[in-house]
C-alpha cells in the first residue's frame, strides 16, 4: 500500500475481514496541519486560512462519522438494524451527528459541550460561506474623484472575511477543531479504549517529555516524537479499537467491568462465560528503532525544523544575459565564470527552499510516510553541491583559498559534508558509515550531518545569503566610464 488504511477484524482469534480505505481522514489532517504551520509564518497567504478551515472541518467530520458509526454498530442488535440506523445518520447534518454522538458520553460536561457546540456553529457557518461563495461587497467609500481615489487607494480597509482567514483568528479556528476532536475522541475512548501491548510502550525520554502522548503510550498519527533508546524495540506501533464485549454463545453484549482477574462474570442471558472479542486495527506506525535502523540514520530524532527562510528568488542569470548582450562585453573566460556562478546560486537557493518545504511536509505526515524526507535529503544534497561548486569557481577565478584546512569554518564543514554525500561508494566500501545509516548525510533538527561533520541550517543560510549578495552585484555589471566593465 502506498497510502490509506489497512484494517483487520478479528473474531475468536482469527482474522475474519481484511479491508482497506483511502485514509481520507489522515489526508485531511495533514492538509489542516500543513495550513496551520504555514499560517505561523510571516505574511501567510489567504489560501492557507481557507485550507485550515475547510480541511479542519473535513477532518472533524471524518472523525465524528467514524466514532458515531462504531458506537451505533456496537450498541444496536441485530446488525441489520445498526446498519439501517447508520445509513440514516450518515446523511444527517454534521451538527445532528455531533449532538447524537455527544449523547453517548459517560461523563457529561454540559458547559464544555455547550462551548464546543457554540464554536462549531460559528466555524461551520464560515466553512459554508467559503464553500458556497458568499463573498459579499461592503461599501467603504464613495463618491470620490479620480484624484481622491488615487490618494486613498492604498488605505482602504480589508474585507471582514479576510480577518477570519488570517492570524490570529485562524489559530482560534484551529483550536476549535482540535477541541472538538478531543471531545469526540474522549467519548469514543469510553467505549473503545485504545491499547498497545505492554512491551510496545516505550519509557518516556526526558528530552521529549513535553511531546509525549497521553493515551497510554499510543503514538498519535502524524506526530514526530523522540523516544528513549532504552525501551524495547518493536518494529511498529498499532492502534487497536475494541468493540463492546459479547457472549460467544448467544451474542449478547457484556460489560467487561463485571469480570475480575480471577473469574469471568456469567452472561446474564445464557450463563456462559465464553467471550467473543472484536478488534479493528489501522494506522500502523513504525517505531523509532525501525525508523533509525531501516530507513534513515537518527530519523526518529527529526521532530522539528529550525531552518531560516530565504527571500524570494531573483532572476540573476536572465539579467546577466541581457546585460551581456546589450550593455557589456566580458571576456569569454570571465563570462563563463560569472555565468556558472549565477546558475549555481539560483540552483542552490531553489533547492534550499524545496528542501524546507519537503521537511515540513514530512513533519506533518504520519511516521509511515517517508518519501518527503528523502526528497528533502536530495534537495539538501543539491544545495550543498551547488554551494561548494560555487566556492570552487570563486577560488579558481580569484586564486584564493576558500578556507584554511582545520579552521573549522562553515566553508570547511560545507566541504566535508559535500564530500561525504558525493562519495557514498567509498564510504560504504570502507566501512566509514554508521552501521545503521542508509545515506552519507542525514537531516537533523538544526541542520545536516555526516559521520565526519555537521553544518547547521543557519550556517547554510548564511552561505546562501553571501552568494545571493554577490550574484546581485554580478548580474548587474555595467560599463565603466573608461569603457571597461565594473
Amino acid at each position: 500500500m502506498l497510502d490509506g488504511k489497512l484494517k483487520l477484524t478479528f473474531e475468536a482469534g482469527e482474522v475474519v475481514v481484511v479491508s482497506v480505505n483511502a485514509g481520507l481522514d489522515l489526508a485531511y489532517q495533514r492538509l489542516f496541519e500543513s495550513a496551520r504551520e504555514q499560517l505561523r509564518q510571516r505574511e501567510p497567504p489567504i489560501e492557507a486560512g481557507i485550507q485550515l478551515i475547510v480541511f479542519g472541518c473535513f477532518w472533524l467530520e471524518a472523525i465524528c462519522n467514524e466514532a458515531l458509526r462504531d458506537l451505533i454498530r456496537g450498541s444496536m442488535k441485530p446488525s441489520a438494524a445498526a446498519e439501517a440506523a447508520w445509513d440514516t445518520f450518515k446523511r444527517a447534518p454534521f451538527h445532528a451527528k455531533f449532538l447524537t454522538l455527544s449523547a453517548f458520553t459517560k461523563a457529561p460536561d454540559a458547559p464544555r459541550f455547550d462551548a464546543i457546540a457554540r464554536d462549531l456553529t460559528e466555524l461551520f457557518g464560515l466553512r459554508n460561506r467559503l464553500a458556497h461563495f458568499k463573498d459579499e461587497d461592503a461599501r467603504v467609500a464613495g463618491p470620490l474623484t479620480f484624484d481622491e481615489l488615487l490618494t486613498r487607494f492604498d488605505h482602504f480597509p480589508d474585507a471582514d472575511l479576510l480577518a477570519q482567514l488570517s492570524p490570529p483568528t485562524t489559530e482560534r479556528w484551529a483550536l476549535v477543531v482540535l477541541d472538538a476532536i478531543g471531545w469526540v475522541t474522549e467519548i469514543s475512548q469510553q467505549y473503545f479504549p485504545s491499547t498497545v501491548h505492554p512491551a510496545e510502550t516505550p519509557e518516556p525520554d526526558a528530552r521529549a517529555a513535553e511531546n509525549e502522548p497521553s493515551n497510554n503510550g499510543v503514538q498519535p498519527t502524524g506526530a514526530r516524537v523522540a523516544r528513549s533508546s532504552r525501551c524495547p524495540r518493536p518494529l511498529a506501533i498499532m492502534d487497536t479499537k475494541h468493540s463492546p464485549l459479547e457472549c460467544a454463545d448467544c451474542g449478547s453484549p457484556l460489560d467487561p467491568g463485571r469480570d475480575t482477574a480471577e473469574s469471568r462474570a456469567p452472561c446474564p442471558q445464557c450463563g456462559s462465560i465464553k467471550r467473543a472479542y472484536f478488534a479493528t486495527m489501522g494506522n500502523a506506525q513504525p517505531s523509532n528503532y525501525l525508523l533509525d535502523n531501516y530507513i534513515a540514520h537518527k530519523l526518529s530524532e527529526l521532530t522539528q525544523c529550525h531552518a531560516p527562510k530565504l527571500k524570494d528568488d531573483h532572476k540573476w542569470l536572465n539579467t546577466f544575459i541581457l546585460n551581456n548582450v546589450f550593455r557589456i562585453q566580458l571576456p569569454a573566460k570571465t563570462r563563463a565564470y560569472v555565468f556558472n556562478f549565477l546558475r549555481r546560486t539560483e540552483g542552490a537557493t531553489s533547492a534550499y527552499r524545496a528542501a524546507l518545504s519537503e521537511i515540513h511536509e514530512y513533519l506533518n505526515t504520519p511516521r509511515n510516510v517517508n518519501s518527503p524526507y528523502f526528497r528533502a535529503l536530495s534537495h539538501i544534497e543539491i544545495c550543498i553541491a551547488q554551494c561548494y561548486q560555487d566556492y570552487e569557481l570563486l577560488a579558481r577565478a580569484s586564486g584564493e583559498s576558500i578556507y584554511t584546512q582545520g579552521d573549522g569554518s562553515p566553508e570547511e564543514r560545507l566541504q566535508i559534508v559535500y564530500v561525504d554525500s558525493k562519495h557514498m561508494d567509498h564510504k560504504i566500501a570502507g566501512d566509514k558509515l554508521p552501521e545503521e545509516a542508509t545515506a552519507g548525510i542525514w537531516i537533523t533538527n538544526t541542520g545536516v550531518a555526516s559521520a565526519r561533520g555537521a553544518l547547521t541550517f543557519a550556517e547554510l543560510h548564511g552561505i546562501l545569503c553571501n552568494m545571493r549578495s554577490l550574484a546581485e552585484r554580478l548580474s548587474a555589471l555595467g560599463p565603466s566610464p573608461n569603457g571597461t566593465s565594473e
